[in-house]
C-alpha cells in the first residue's frame, strides 16, 4: 500500500523575471533603451595570402555562423585589387608592394562607413558601424616587424593611437 509523502509539495514555478529598471538621466529623463538588439561577433586572422584562400575563408565564415566583422592582415592583394564576400560589404588597405595588406568586411545591416585614415603611411584600416544604438569603430592593423626601421614601427603605432583618440573624440 502506498503512502503520501508528506514532504511532497506543489511543483515550483520559475520566478518571475524582474522588470528593468529604468535609468535616470543627469536632467531627470528616463533613458530609453532599445528594444531590439544586435549580437555581434567578430573574426580576425592573419590570411598569409588571401587569393588562393577564398573558399577556406567562406567555410570557416559558415562554420562561425557568419560572424558581424571579419578583420584579415596579410592579405598579399595586389594594389587595385578587388575582393567580394557573400552578404558582407567589404574595406581593402591593399599595399603598393608585395606583402601586408587589410581585409575589413562588415554586415551590411550594420549601416558600415569607412573613416578616413588620421595616418596614410600606417597600415590600418577603419570602419564605424551602428551597433544598437552607438557607434563603433572596428580598427584592423597590420604592424611592422621587429626588425623593419624604428622609424616605420613609430608611425605605425603613432598611427593606431591617432585612430583611438579620434573614435573616443567622436
Amino acid at each position: 500500500q502506498a503512502q503520501a509523502n508528506p514532504k511532497q509539495t506543489k511543483p515550483q514555478s520559475k520566478p518571475k523575471p524582474k522588470p528593468l529598471k529604468q535609468q535616470k538621466t543627469r536632467r531627470g529623463g528616463v533613458k530609453h533603451r532599445s528594444k531590439t538588439k544586435v549580437k555581434f561577433s567578430l573574426l580576425g586572422n592573419n590570411s598569409a595570402g588571401l587569393k588562393s584562400k577564398k573558399d577556406s575563408l567562406e567555410a570557416i565564415i559558415e562554420i562561425f555562423k557568419t560572424p558581424s566583422c571579419i578583420t584579415l592582415q596579410e592579405t598579399k592583394l595586389p594594389k587595385n585589387a578587388n575582393f567580394h564576400l557573400n552578404d558582407y560589404q567589404v574595406f581593402l588597405k591593399n599595399r603598393n608592394s608585395s606583402g601586408g595588406g587589410l581585409l575589413t568586411a562588415i554586415d551590411p545591416n550594420l549601416n558600415p562607413m569607412l573613416i578616413a585614415p588620421k595616418n596614410e603611411e600606417a597600415e590600418i584600416l577603419t570602419v564605424q558601424i551602428d551597433l544598437n544604438d552607438k557607434q563603433l569603430r572596428v580598427i584592423n592593423g597590420y604592424g611592422p616587424q621587429d626588425d623593419d626601421n624604428i622609424q616605420q614601427r613609430l608611425n605605425f603605432w603613432l598611427g593606431l593611437e591617432e585612430e583611438i583618440i579620434s573614435a573616443k573624440s567622436e
